[in-house]
């Protein structure tokens, strides 16, 4: 009997930052997440990330990290900004 296997999927995100420095520094926060599942990109203002080619289940995933991630810098450099943290 042969085994099921995943299908292999890929995903991009475009994120529009508030400039091309926040969408550096957010890159940056979250590049060594998953490192050889997941590249990126600064496009101007814009973060590109691509992530796969990895299973479906594994993407889904993957893609979860990321998003929470990007929240947390996100969150971290409005502080940074708005002088909230030193």
């Amino acid at each position: 009997m042969r085994e099921w296997k995943a299908p292999l999927a890929r995903a991009e995100l475009s994120l529009q930052c508030g400039s091309s420095e926040e969408a550096r520094v957010l890159w940056e926060a979250i590049r060594a997440d998953d490192p050889g599942t997941v590249e990126g990109r600064v496009e101007g203002d814009r973060l590109v990330i691509l992530a796969g080619p990895v299973p479906m289940p594994s993407l889904r995933i993957t893609l979860d990290d990321l998003l929470a991630c990007i929240q947390a810098a996100s969150g971290a450099t409005a502080a940074m900004g708005s002088g909230e943290v030193e």
